[in-house]
Formats: structure tokens, C-alpha cells, sequence
């Protein structure tokens, strides 16, 4: 299914990329007791990648999922979180999002592109989130749609605090 949305960090660019680009904002991002590890590695300049490894509780899903799907459910999924950010200059910072979690086939790929706006930053989100269940993969989709504006406040939320952190 395919997702668009647009939203603003509460700041400039430069301090986002430094924000996204920092191991530690994850913390910040996820509820404790989720983020096992973080790894970041400079792989080009202007290219930094990200990838945090995490584990959930199934009792902290939504309730509204059908029950079938939850059976399918591994008690304590993990998965890994990757972004890989791109600071290459003027109308070329994007980040892409990727997640894959163990024996759950689910498949997230999401890309931001910022555009700067002196003291904030626009982000124009696009991507796809599949569930590959037979009969329930597209109800599974359509929830986690529908939960995109809630995660997009908890993200600026998440930004809001840190930056005031670490400003």
C-alpha cells in the first residue's frame, strides 16, 4: 500500500540532519526498552547509515488488530530499522527507511526529502508498507495507514525533545 504524507521538523535542516544522523536520537524516537542497538557508519561522504535493531512486545500492539494476525506473531518480535541519509548538498538531503522484522513478512520502505525553511523543515514522506498475510494482509495495511498521522506527531514530539536536549 502506498503512503504520502507531508510534516515539519521544528527546526532547520542542518540541526535535523545532525538529529537523524545521531545514534542516540533513537531513544528519543522509540519507547523504552525497544532500542536493543545502534549502529552508525559513515559510508560516503554526505551518506551516513543507520541502523537500529529492535524488540517489541506483542502485548504493545494494537488491540485492534485481528486476531489471526496476532497468532501469526512471534511473543517478542525483533526487526531492524535502517536509514540511510543522504546530506549531499542543496535539494539533495533525503533519508530512506527501511524495516524488516524476523519472521513477520512485513516489508517498509519510506523515503523523506527535506526542504529547508529557515527555521523549520518541510518533509514530503512517500513509500510503501506490504503485508504479505494471505486474507489479512491488506486489513494489516490499512491499520497501519491509518496510525501514520498518530507516529508523525510522536516524531516531532521525539525531534521537539531532543533538540531541546541538545541544543
Amino acid at each position: 500500500m502506498k503512503v504520502s504524507l507531508n510534516f515539519q521538523y521544528p527546526a532547520a535542516l542542518p540541526e535535523i540532519l545532525k538529529m537523524l544522523a545521531d545514534p542516540e536520537y533513537r531513544k528519543y524516537r522509540l519507547p523504552a526498552g525497544y532500542v536493543k542497538d545502534v549502529r552508525a557508519t559513515e559510508e560516503a561522504p554526505g551518506q551516513t547509515r543507520v541502523v537500529t535493531d529492535v524488540a517489541v512486545d506483542t502485548k504493545d500492539l494494537p488491540a485492534n488488530l485481528p486476531p489471526a494476525a496476532l497468532k501469526l506473531l512471534p511473543k517478542h518480535p525483533t526487526g531492524e530499522v535502517t536509514e540511510v541519509l543522504r546530506t549531499n548538498g542543496p535539494a539533495q538531503e533525503n533519508c530512506t527507511i527501511s524495516l524488516k522484522l524476523a519472521g513477520i513478512p512485513v516489508e517498509v520502505a519510506l523515503m523523506m526529502v527535506f526542504k529547508d525553511q529557515t527555521e523549520t523543515t518541510d518533509v514530503d514522506l512517500q513509500g510503501t508498507i506490504n503485508v504479505k498475510i494471505p486474507f489479512l494482509g491488506k486489513s494489516i495495511e490499512n491499520k497501519a495507514v491509518s496510525k501514520l498521522d498518530s507516529l508523525v506527531k510522536l516524531e516531532v514530539a521525539a525531534a521537539e525533545k531532543y533538540l531541546s536536549e541538545h541544543r
